[in-house]
């Protein structure tokens, strides 16, 4: 199974000759491995899946455990590991300037953070704080029930800057019947459908985000259409 974009190593170009087929998890990964030098023909691209039934629109009665929603405010998630390539520096950046034009908006960040010395967790504290968003914003840390925190989601987010092999949150929150914004990347393309299901903007654009959020925030009609 093959899930990066960033090129084969060295040591992985090695046992090209003796793998007899590649899985692609996205067309943009099978791409990706076409071009670090992998035969097309020996590549196949079979889609990640989830189990829609798992996360369906009518599962939404459970409560997370130990997180209480303000259920007055909308709600915008996002899910992801707390590193920098995943856009959580741009994602808080534009919540600063969501929350300034609506202020009836809550961000949950869900995710921990893969550094064994949780630098990343505290760069983002510590970048929320800077931007006042203390009230605004609630970061989960790990969280083993996603799906259940995902149904307290009125907007899905993904900000992911370099790449994203498919963007599995997006198709989480889209199978709980969500609207999703995610950014113009990898496979995220194939996860969503510009202005059908979801809105796609370019990766670190701030201004982008933001607009794509208030679209969604100011209009609950094209919120229930997507």
């Amino acid at each position: 199974g093959h899930r990066a974009a960033r090129g084969l190593t060295k040591r992985e170009r090695i046992w090209v000759p003796l793998v007899r087929r590649f899985i692609a998890v996205s067309d943009a990964v099978r791409q990706a491995s076409v071009r670090s030098g992998i035969p097309p023909a020996r590549i196949q691209t079979v889609f990640d899946g989830i189990d829609v039934e798992h996360y369906a629109p009518d599962r939404n009665g459970v409560a997370p455990a130990g997180l209480t929603l303000d259920p007055s405010r909308l709600t915008v998630g996002i899910v992801s590991r707390l590193l920098p390539e995943k856009g959580i520096a741009e994602f808080l950046q534009a919540a600063r300037r969501v929350a300034d034009a609506f202020p009836g908006v809550q961000f949950v960040i869900v995710g921990g953070d893969p550094s064994a010395d949780g630098r990343h967790f505290t760069t983002w504290r510590a970048l929320a704080d800077r931007l006042s968003l203390n009230n605004h914003v609630i970061f989960t840390g790990w969280r083993g029930d996603v799906d259940v925190l995902t149904h307290q989601f009125d907007i899905a987010a993904q900000a992911s800057k370099y790449w994203e092999g498919w963007g599995m949150s997006l198709l989480e929150a889209m199978a709980c019947g969500k609207p999703v914004v995610g950014t113009r990347i990898g496979g995220v393309s194939e996860v969503v459908d510009d202005g059908v299901n979801g809105l796609l903007v370019e990766p670190g654009d701030v201004d982008g985000l933001t607009s794509a959020l208030l679209t969604l925030l100011r209009d609950p009609a094209l919120r229930a259409r997507m």
